[in-house]
């Protein structure tokens, strides 16, 4: 066992280096490789076998070949589970729903989610929930599915409190995607909510004049637009616009975007 495990460390160790002197296109090789060897010397049955298929799936991932670290992520996840890591399952889990996103797959990558959440629930482990929910209720909503999305967020504000406390930033992003997907479906109200908690949360945090206070602004901007009401759009996108303008150059991304805005509602450029 002690000649197996040096023989494993070692293998890591070199893996390291190659990785440190190599190139990208050269990982998929590199990859296969590492694998090869950590079979030979673990056997096909041992658990970290999973961690050597799991790290061949992430340098297929750096370089973009999606299709091979599936491959590899998928023998990683079949492991895990047969030697009850339901943790590392659940990593390996949402590893997987990230190629699916990236490959425009939102049904596949959605039950990856899932399955992440159910691994690291038997895992005990809930640490991560917030971050998968966060995910879930994105590809939800890119399927049309918002009440749904909804649900996934509102479970990742109540998981998100639990964790963090009422006032951390990973609430305010939750806090804004529930008001995103509920503007979506009409329910301008609770969006409306929704998006005032995040603001709360970031004058909090930040201040009144800061750049994340803006995209709250902002974010009620676009609400009170959707909504019908030019005039409270306006106000927000104007405070949104006067805070980006202490931070960002007059030809960054935010401040066009939000020139963009209140040229519309203003009735064109002066």
């Amino acid at each position: 066992m002690e000649a197996t495990s040096n023989l494993w460390e070692k293998l890591s160790e070199d893996l390291k280096e190659a990785r440190r002197k190599g190139h990208l296109e050269e990982y998929v090789s590199l990859a296969g490789n590492f694998v090869r060897s950590a079979s030979e010397i673990l056997g096909e049955s041992s658990p970290q076998l999973a961690d050597a298929l799991e790290i061949a799936g992430d340098l297929c991932m750096e370089a973009s070949e999606l299709t091979e670290a599936e491959r590899y992520y998928l023998r990683a996840y079949e492991l895990a589970r047969e030697n009850k890591n339901y943790e590392q399952g659940g990593r390996v889990a949402g590893k997987l729903g990230q190629i699916f996103e990236r490959l425009d797959e939102y049904g596949k990558a959605a039950e990856q989610c899932r399955l992440a959440l159910q691994n690291y629930e038997e895992a005990g482990v809930h640490s991560n929930h917030p971050t998968l929910l966060n995910q879930l209720g994105g590809l939800l909503r890119r399927m049309g599915a918002n009440e749904e999305a909804c649900k996934a967020y509102r479970e990742a504000v109540e998981n998100a409190s639990q964790i963090y406390g009422p006032k951390h930033e990973s609430l305010a992003i939750l806090y804004n995607n529930l008001g995103v997907a509920l503007m979506d479906m009409g329910e301008f109200v609770q969006a409306e909510n929704n998006h005032l908690q995040a603001l709360a949360i970031r004058e909090s945090n930040y201040g009144a004049s800061h750049p994340e206070t803006a995209h709250s602004l902002a974010n009620l901007g676009a609400l009170y637009y959707s909504w019908g009401d030019r005039d409270k759009a306006l106000r927000h996108f104007q405070a949104a616009l006067e805070i980006y303008r202490k931070y960002y150059s007059p030809t960054s991304n935010e401040i066009v975007t939000l020139q963009g805005w209140l040229d519309f509602l203003e009735g064109g450029p002066t």
